[in-house]
């Protein structure tokens, strides 16, 4: 699918039918344009080019900073390091300050994106009916289209709370703004999904593209997020055994082959959002999560200086204390999530005593610390955990990308993986503790992946620490945390300084952007608790 759905009609396409637009721009009037587009849009080819660009608002945020800001920042997992460009204004989703507010720049753009892609979702949804074609195929694309639909209100009401709720294609000015209730928005993703899981292949054609499994993975997700009542739990836990029991998915033997970068295409991986190295291609700028989770690792004391193989260190997100000791000294997830050994690769910046050569050890993190003899006998640089900061510290190496252009370059083409099978066994696990307090057999096969000991009971906070374990960087964090009710206790117990000093009951939803607020301009239309 990656050459599939970029190919350069698709921005033509859309660009003629007007549907590149965000909340805002609802408001705006008809594209004269849009006689031509009615045409193109009546043909099988427009119809499959239509569901096509319905993928480009996601690449606008989902693999960027401000996808990875308000869902790795300000949790019990990630912490500030020590970035302070001045562009990059981001710390706010960590300190809960005064700055994270309604003028966010982050906080608009991904609302703005995720009603770009609502409305394109809305086009050829609505465009479709008018479409000569097999019905079965025309329906795979309908179900394409409202299965994606559903990620960008999923994404919208998790972030915003309660937000509106639009099924047809915006052709006008519409005031009539009100916001539905949380419910209201999670029923209506959750329609377009029971559409999707019904007319969706069971394996897709092309990767990248949703399957019926997908589909089926989101709903028990869906449900699982609205649980307005056991019945919730009980869809949740029905659609996640249908995955587990019946898809073509499995749980890699080695959970480090996961991150391995000719294996994105693996069996255990349900769905993920396809980047390419041609910044024009994506929609946005590439996958950059190599950049975010890095050490400072160039310093001249270490020895070493930066290079394509380990990367541009950008020093947004570190690791908690609290993280790093969820791990038992033999899971295999904590070698395989983090870096903590650095090679020597500056002939330049080697010692003058000889004592280091190229691709001897430079840098060692240990996970427990090492005694002063043992730690003076080394020639390279041992950084006990003690003396962890905000520039040295174990790096997340899931993302990492060796063969960028240059050591400068930012862009990544890693997929981004959004759903893979061990999520599907722990919300197995959630639903069924919430329904009966079982659900260890779920729990359990997540952790025989990682050789670790069966749990006779378990718990919410089992589940999240487990989730922690498994998916640490992979921007699941905020949203569990929410939807478990346990965001504000372990932020206070686990984030400590700003982020616990600051954080308070309505930081559960983040702000709707004043320039929503401004235009729409409705008593129906109000800003959530704690931000005006």
């Amino acid at each position: 699918m990656k050459t599939t759905t970029k190919r350069s009609r698709i921005a033509l396409a859309l660009t003629m039918a007007g549907i590149l637009c965000g909340c805002t721009e609802f408001l705006r009037e008809n594209d004269p344009n849009r006689i031509t587009a009615d045409n193109y849009f009546t043909t099988p080819e427009g119809l499959r080019d239509a569901v096509n660009g319905i993928y480009s608002p996601a690449r606008s945020f989902i693999g960027q900073e401000e996808g990875y800001s308000v869902v790795v920042f300000g949790t019990d997992m990630f912490t500030e390091a020590s970035d302070e460009s001045a562009s990059w204004n981001s710390k706010q989703f960590n300190r809960y300050s005064s700055d994270l507010n309604a003028r966010s720049e982050k906080i608009e753009q991904i609302w703005q994106n995720c009603y770009k892609g609502v409305n394109n979702a809305n086009t050829a949804i609505g465009r479709a009916e008018n479409v000569a074609m097999d019905e079965a195929q025309k329906n795979r694309l309908i179900a394409e289209a409202r299965y994606l639909r559903a990620y960008y209100y999923f994404w919208l009401v998790r972030m915003y709370g309660p937000v509106p709720v639009k099924l047809h294609e915006t052709k006008g000015v519409e005031l009539d703004f009100g916001r539905g209730s949380e419910t209201d928005v999670l029923t209506a993703v959750i329609d377009d999904l029971l559409f999707a899981a019904e007319h969706l292949d069971a394996k897709s054609a092309e990767w990248g593209r949703p399957s019926r499994w997908a589909a089926r993975h989101f709903l028990a997700l869906a449900y699982l997020t609205r649980a307005k009542d056991s019945n919730d739990y009980q869809l949740a836990l029905a659609n996640a055994q249908e995955v587990i029991n019946n898809s073509q998915h499995i749980l890699l033997p080695a959970y480090a082959d996961l991150w391995k970068l000719d294996n994105q295409q693996n069996q255990e991986i349900i769905w993920s959002i396809q980047f390419s190295p041609v910044e024009s291609n994506n929609g946005g700028a590439g996958n950059r999560g190599h950049l975010f989770f890095l050490m400072e690792y160039d310093l001249a004391t270490y020895h070493m200086q930066r290079d394509v193989e380990n990367g541009r260190p950008f020093k947004r997100f570190r690791p908690t204390e609290h993280l790093l000791g969820l791990f038992a000294d033999n899971d295999p997830r904590y070698d395989a999530t983090f870096k903590t050994v650095w090679y020597c690769n500056s002939a330049q910046r080697l010692p003058s005593d000889g004592s280091l050569h190229l691709g001897d050890t430079c840098i060692y993190l240990p996970k427990h610390a090492m005694n002063p003899a043992a730690k003076a006998s080394r020639p390279y640089a041992v950084i006990n955990p003690d003396q962890y900061s905000p520039t040295t510290f174990p790096s997340v190496r899931k993302f990492d990308q060796p063969d960028r252009v240059d050591a400068a370059d930012r862009d990544g083409s890693r997929d981004f993986i959004v759903f893979r099978l061990a999520e599907t066994y722990l919300i197995a696990a959630e639903a069924a503790f919430r329904l009966n307090g079982t659900g260890a057999e779920y729990l359990n096969k997540v952790r025989a992946r990682a050789q670790q000991p069966p749990l006779a009971q378990i718990s919410i906070d089992a589940i999240l620490d487990e989730n922690a374990r498994e998916f640490a960087g992979e921007g699941k964090r905020w949203f569990d945390l929410v939807r478990t009710g346990k965001l504000i206790e372990r932020v206070r117990k686990y984030n400590p300084g700003a982020a616990a000093e600051n954080i308070r009951d309505y930081h559960v939803r983040r702000p709707i952007p004043q320039s929503e607020i401004d235009i729409i301009h409705s008593d129906l239309f109000k800003q959530n608790e704690g931000y005006n």
